[in-house]
């Protein structure tokens, strides 16, 4: 399992540098399968708007991905806007990623559909998240680094 997340954009976000804050944030790699957690621009009622950025938020959008001879291929119907906020911490977004994969993994690997795994998914929010946050950040430093 690879994890890669992307800190540069979670500060630039959450610095309010929108212009330079849209790409994959968390890149989650089991085997053959990929979780993307990105932003594209996406807010709460579509695109986000950043002159009322005190009323709307960026919220990221999943995708799911599957190593097809040696290129990522989208897999159909797996990618959603959620309701995470991508504004949120680093540690939620790497528990996110993992969620979605263990919810995807098994039947994105037997070519199952996962079309309605994925629109249940699209409801995930930071708060479902935040005890698993919580508990990593109570663990000995070597083992969470």
């Amino acid at each position: 399992m690879t994890t890669i997340i992307n800190t540069a954009l979670v500060r630039a976000i959450n610095h309010g540098d929108y212009a330079n804050a849209k790409g994959n944030f968390v890149d989650l790699i089991v085997n053959d399968v990929k979780v993307q957690l990105s932003w594209i621009g996406e807010g709460i009622s579509g695109v986000f708007n950043e002159d009322d950025a005190d009323f709307d938020e960026p919220m990221l959008r999943f995708s799911v991905l599957k190593n097809v001879k040696g290129k990522w291929l989208a897999v159909d119907d797996a990618s959603h806007c959620t309701e995470l906020s991508a504004k949120c911490s680093a540690d939620i977004l790497g528990v996110a990623a993992n969620y979605v994969m263990k919810s995807v993994y098994h039947d994105v690997v037997l070519n199952s559909p996962v079309k309605r795994m994925c629109q249940k998914l699209s409801h995930l929010d930071e708060y479902v998240f935040r005890p698993a946050h919580i508990a990593a950040q109570n663990l000995p430093a070597a083992v969470y680094a």
